[in-house]
């Protein structure tokens, strides 16, 4: 699973000295990992952080309390760096092109399901990011934050679609991260904080 957040959002998620992604980490036996200060998703000013748990429970249960201490701090909204009001969130995910797709729907009715039960505006960059089978898509959903469970439960219903192709564990490994947001190609070594024990899916 992967997210973005802008600076600010990735301090809350952080922690003092790595203590909120640590303790994220152990209680859920996940695996985060948060791109550099400097180290952004393409065309954007967004930080990146790259989840992997045992369990797509597991996963989703972490992904909610990284959102919570994200919203906590944010007083009660998640805006990547936009403008939104209390209540409200703007929460982008990056899936690989074939969740992306399956989040669509053929003719759009997934994706049309998942709006009205969420009341979120959900939209999918057109313009992928990488290349081959693990290039990847911007999906940005923006509404009430109380919609964010929901369709997050969709998110992670796609990504466990992918866990089953060999080329996931290379999308769920890589990162298209680098410094000014240009770019692409594995994840940076020595870059970013990583705590949590070993993950699956991604």
């Amino acid at each position: 699973m992967k997210l973005l957040f802008s600076a600010r959002e990735a301090s809350s998620i952080l922690g003092r000295g790595g203590s909120r992604i640590k303790e994220v980490g152990e209680a859920y036996r996940c695996r985060l990992h948060l791109s550099g200060r400097n180290d952004f998703y393409p065309r954007t000013n967004l930080q990146e952080l790259t989840m992997r748990g045992p369990t797509a429970e597991k996963l989703e249960a972490a992904v909610m309390q990284v959102l919570a201490i994200v919203a906590g701090d944010n007083g009660n909204k998640i805006d990547g760096g936009d403008d939104v009001e209390e209540g409200c969130a703007k929460v982008r995910f990056v899936l690989p092109l074939y969740g992306a797709k399956g989040l669509i729907g053929k003719g759009g009715a997934n994706i049309k399901s998942v709006r009205l039960a969420s009341g979120l505006r959900i939209h999918v960059e057109e313009q992928s990011v990488g290349h081959g089978d693990i290039a990847e898509q911007v999906v940005t959903m923006e509404g009430p934050l109380a919609g964010v469970e929901v369709a997050l439960t969709a998110v992670v219903d796609q990504v466990k679609e992918c866990m089953g192709f060999p080329w996931f564990e290379s999308w769920a490994t890589s990162s298209n991260v680098s410094p000014g947001g240009a770019g692409g190609g594995p994840a940076p070594k020595g870059r970013g904080r990583e705590k949590g024990g070993a993950g699956g899916g991604g």
